[in-house]
């Protein structure tokens, strides 16, 4: 995971007329020198936020997105989201761990 260079892409879209500009225009081309990987790729180009959060993406700027309104993100889209990848995380979080069998036993 490059979540470093996501972060730097969000922090960017602040700080940088070009690159906003560039994001706005071809972002394919604009974050073609990031190590991302492929799968991050695609959730920064299809301006998946839900996915970008889940990811670790810090959510102060990952409001960049919507905020610029890029990839057809606007901010109750963005919220909606971020609200839902949250509730699958926290669903996730509190199913109960398979027990492999090893260390499953009482200790005695």
């Amino acid at each position: 995971m490059s979540l470093y260079q996501l972060n730097k892409i969000m922090y960017l879209l602040e700080v940088d007329a070009a690159f906003l500009a560039g994001m706005k225009s071809d972002p394919a081309a604009t974050i073609k020198d990031f190590d991302l990987t492929e799968e991050e790729r695609a959730a920064v180009l299809r301006g998946d936020v839900g996915t970008l959060y889940l990811m670790g993406v810090n959510m102060f700027i990952l409001d960049s997105i919507a905020r610029h309104e890029l990839f057809g993100v606007a901010r109750e889209s963005y919220v909606a989201q971020v609200r839902t990848a949250a509730e699958r995380k926290r669903q996730s979080s509190s199913q109960p761990a398979e027990r492999s069998g090893i260390g499953a036993g009482p200790v005695r």
